[in-house]
């Protein structure tokens, strides 16, 4: 009888510990850009050339970045780097091929920063 009241004792301690030691724990919700409110349908452009588009369509190193405009809706463009993502393309019978891009927003302009994002992968939105 005097071990199982120990183990409701010991266990009841454990217990007080647990929810105090989270009642004491912090936690910070991380704020992300407005960009990503997903109540708001947002239109955004990618301007790149014919010729880099192909580069980075047939690019099998991932390594590849070429120049682009990017911008949303009313903002001006702003110059980004865009190269492909690992992944295979999805073919269409019509030779359109689909790749996944990487944007990095600051490769050729040091510091620059779109909604408070430095990179980012459009499928993401």
């Amino acid at each position: 009888m005097n071990l199982k009241r120990g183990n409701n004792l010991i266990n009841t301690i454990l217990i007080m510990g647990i929810i105090l030691l989270g009642l004491s724990v912090k936690v910070n919700a991380q704020e992300w850009p407005e960009i990503f409110n997903p109540l708001v349908l947002r239109t955004l452009y990618l301007e790149i050339s014919p010729e880099d588009w192909s580069i980075v369509q047939n690019d099998e190193t991932f390594d590849v970045e070429v120049p682009a405009l990017f911008w949303m809706e009313e903002d001006s463009p702003i110059q980004i780097s865009v190269r492909r993502k690992s992944g295979d393309p999805l073919n269409s019978g019509s030779g359109f091929t689909k790749v996944s891009l990487k944007l990095d927003i600051n490769e050729f302009v040091t510091g620059q920063e779109w909604y408070g994002l430095k990179k980012t992968q459009p499928r993401k939105w």
